[in-house]
């Protein structure tokens, strides 16, 4: 009884891991069928052509990423640049240190002076 329990079990399992063969078409680039019906000179003929494209396609494609990581490479360059760039901007910004010897008073709506003295430390 217990031999039987296990074949079953055995039985579904090997069901869902078992993938239904679909017929396979091997498509090079364009999607176009690798070998079409012809008479097998041409389809010989066309292969070569088929393999021909195939490189050229790769290698194109090969060229693409290369081209796009380059890209990338020269973009981070230019960012990583500008952000020093804007970083000694904010330092070269900073208000000069006599600045903050004499602090600005400014009068609120309500009459009294409010006097704004900048931490220096910042």
């Amino acid at each position: 009884h217990l031999l039987l329990l296990s074949l079953v079990q055995a039985r579904s399992m090997e069901d869902t891991t078992r993938v239904p063969k679909q017929p396979t078409q091997i498509t090079v680039d364009h999607g176009t069928p690798y070998r079409t019906k012809m008479s097998s000179k041409v389809g010989s003929l066309l292969t070569e052509e088929e393999k021909r494209r195939k490189k050229e396609f790769m290698r194109e494609q090969e060229e693409m990423k290369r081209k796009k990581k380059e890209q990338e490479k020269k973009h981070m360059q230019k960012y990583k640049k500008n952000l020093k760039q804007v970083k000694s901007r904010i330092g070269a910004s900073r208000p000069s240190p006599h600045f903050f010897n004499k602090p600005k008073s400014r009068t609120t709506e309500s009459g009294s002076s409010l006097v704004v003295i900048p931490d220096p430390s910042i």
